[in-house]
């Protein structure tokens, strides 16, 4: 598969200069989720997005939960809805386990 010519992960795209969609990228691979090529239909996996996923080590768990929620909310913001209470409900319980591996005292 081949980079489409604005890929996120070719320097000096406009994609790759764009600081939400590289936060998006970034999000996706610490989450094992996938990121869409934006210029190819049907929807398809971005190609330089396989290239960094496979080159990249595996993630904790928790890191993969923590991203992957940080993501969705990037995705709501995208759609123009509120975050407090999302953060609230879904992450508590993630951010008390980092804390707790990490010995962080509250």
């Amino acid at each position: 598969m081949n980079r489409c010519s604005g890929c996120a992960f070719t320097k000096g795209t406009d994609a790759n200069q764009n600081t939400w969609t590289k936060a998006k990228v970034a999000l996706c691979l610490l989450a094992d989720e996938p990121f869409y090529c934006h210029m190819k239909e049907p929807k398809q996996v971005c190609a330089g997005f396989l290239e960094a996923y496979h080159s990249q080590p595996a993630q904790p768990e928790w890191r993969r939960e923590l991203a992957s929620g940080l993501l969705e909310m990037q995705q709501r913001a995208e759609l123009g809805q509120a975050e407090a209470e999302f953060v609230t409900e879904n992450f508590r319980d993630v951010i008390e386990a980092v804390m707790e591996e990490k010995g962080v005292v509250r």
